[in-house]
């Protein structure tokens, strides 16, 4: 299949080449961790935006309502239990999903991606790739080549 640029095979070796690059293994987490970051970050704001255009429901004091925390850092596997589903129920709320995108950003500043994630829905992945495909290419000058270059026939969420 040709693109504008050169074909699917092309992109695809391309990208296999680049991944193996040592200089690129010692950006890519950095630079995932930025795409992340600006990904919640600008997230956050447009859901500030949404509040102060429309309000939020009162909000609850999770300790209060449902006891302690479930800590997102622990080291042991998290297993599903009626605190779990509290915790999403309570994160459902715009402001308290701000609230926990913020300190997760301050607490775990090199793994944003722990507040992105309360923020991802269809359609996000676009963005991601998006921004790392700009970050890549501004920052490092490396062109990148998304999934939806590499394999245009397949659909992606």
């Amino acid at each position: 299949m040709e693109t504008e640029c050169g074909t699917v095979i092309e992109f695809l070796e391309h990208n296999k080449a680049l991944e193996q690059s040592p200089d690129y293994q010692k950006i890519i987490l950095e630079v995932d961790n930025e795409v992340y970051r600006q990904f919640a970050l600008e997230r956050i704001q447009q859901e500030e935006k949404f509040l102060a255009e429309h309000g939020d429901y009162e909000e609850p004091d999770y300790e209060a309502e449902f006891g302690e925390e479930p800590s997102t850092s622990d080291a042991e596997p998290v297993v599903y239990d009626d605190r779990i589903a509290r915790y999403v129920k309570y994160l459902s709320k715009r402001s308290n999903r701000i609230k926990e995108a913020k300190r997760l950003l301050e607490e775990y500043p090199d793994e944003a991606i722990h507040a992105a994630q309360l923020f991802f829905q269809l359609g996000s992945c676009h963005w991601l790739w998006a921004m790392k495909k700009m970050i890549l290419k501004e920052k490092y000058g490396i062109i990148w080549y998304a999934p939806s270059e590499v394999y245009p026939d397949d659909c992606y969420d």
